[in-house]
């Protein structure tokens, strides 16, 4: 078909063509999505050993948090969860 024989867009046969199958919206697509928790260790956990460093040096509660950028009852938090192990 040449440009002078081309029928204008609305002028095609309206059956030139079928949708075999429907479209699926995302509600009808069945997913399976394992979500698995993050652990996360807490804070004064991971600052257990440097406050016990610190704390040894002769460093009050409230300096070591001041050091560490956390609160003093925090740092007395990690030193008692170290002592109890």
């Amino acid at each position: 078909m040449d440009a002078r024989t081309a029928k204008p867009y609305g002028q095609l046969r309206s059956n030139w063509w079928t949708r075999l199958r429907p479209i699926r919206t995302a509600a009808e697509i069945t997913a399976k999505i394992v979500i698995k928790p993050e652990i996360q260790i807490p804070v004064y956990q991971k600052l257990a050993v440097k406050v016990k460093q610190l704390r040894l040096l002769g460093m009050s509660f409230k300096a070591i948090g001041e050091h560490l950028g956390i609160d003093g009852k925090t740092a007395i938090k990690a030193w008692r969860y170290l002592s109890e192990r």
